[in-house]
């Protein structure tokens, strides 16, 4: 596997050489991660729908023990006291030691996706077993990351967001997911980010028709097919999107999200909201986390450490 090679895959489908399925499994194995990971909306479009499916079961077959359904109600998920009792060992002993690191200001970009892979681990522990990823958002201006794909074009596009860190393994630049829209704060990551709080989405299935967005018939089909293509292949039906904190000023300011992406459509139940007390459990687990994170999104920014 040359360098020329994977390039040629790379360039795949505006020239270059289409990966065939056994290449696209290997592949993931050496990137740890799964063969849909490696393809983009471009790519998928370009395949005929036999080899989606076929893709897809690839994808499909790694987890076969699915587990128990997510926690439909309020009661279901364990109280705080629980949950910080649970990350008291492994997880915490995790946490510490990328504490420790991050705050040394010599942390590696790795480190930090490792602590999402064990979050994830963790939450999955709890019940919530149609959790897929985990991904860290920064703002970014879009004029500046040209080699990264706008989710939509031909509307009004104040800001978006960018993947930092990841519990998956990335080969290609990431979507920049807008944070306003037509002067309308984005659902999801966006409105995480503006509120400083959480936003959760049962589903994105037709959330952006209507006069909200006001967005043109051709760019909402667009923006409709992306989201298909995410629900379809790369199994992210919903999201719960929290914002990434500085614990240090008050008031806080956020400086980044933290994505829960779920691979079904209604994973805490048909509502547009979280229960009070799913919240604060959910907020209990990840406290420590999302402070790490801060520490590290901070160091980011202020070019103070390096990325490797």
């Amino acid at each position: 596997m040359s360098g020329k090679r994977i390039c040629d895959y790379e360039a795949w489908p505006n020239g270059g050489v289409k990966p065939t399925h056994k290449t696209l499994s290997i592949l993931a194995q050496l990137y740890d991660t799964e063969p849909c990971t490696l393809l983009d909306f471009t790519d998928f479009q370009a395949m005929t729908p036999e080899e989606r499916i076929s893709l897809r079961y690839l994808h499909s077959a790694r987890d076969n023990n699915a587990g128990l359904a997510i926690s439909q109600t309020e009661n279901d998920i364990a109280d705080p006291g629980g949950i910080l009792e649970l990350i008291s060992g492994e997880y915490l002993r995790c946490v510490q030691c990328h504490l420790e690191t991050v705050t040394s200001g010599t942390f590696r970009q790795r480190e930090i996706e490792d602590l999402l892979v064990s979050l994830a681990a963790l939450i999955k522990k709890l019940g919530c077993t149609h959790l897929g990823w985990l991904d860290v958002m920064i703002p970014v201006q879009p004029e500046e990351t040209k080699s990264s794909r706008r989710l939509i074009d031909g509307v009004t596009y104040d800001g978006g967001l960018q993947v930092l860190f990841s519990s998956t393994r990335r080969t290609g630049p990431p979507t920049i997911i807008p944070i306003k829209v037509n002067n309308t704060p984005w659902r999801g990551s966006a409105n995480a980010f503006i509120s400083c709080g959480l936003d959760y989405i049962s589903s994105f299935q037709g959330l952006y028709e209507g006069p909200e967005y006001n967005l043109p018939p051709r760019v909402l089909k667009e923006v409709e097919q992306r989201y298909d293509y995410w629900r379809e292949e790369c199994s992210f039906a919903s999201l719960l999107a929290i914002a990434v904190l500085t614990p240090e000023e008050d008031p806080a300011r956020a400086v980044g999200v933290l994505n829960l992406n779920f691979e079904q459509e209604c994973p805490f139940g048909d509502r547009k909201e979280l229960a009070p007390k799913q919240s604060i459990a959910l907020l209990n687990l990840l406290d420590p986390t999302l402070q790490i994170l801060a520490s590290a999104i901070r160091r980011h920014n202020d070019r103070k450490c390096v990325l490797r």
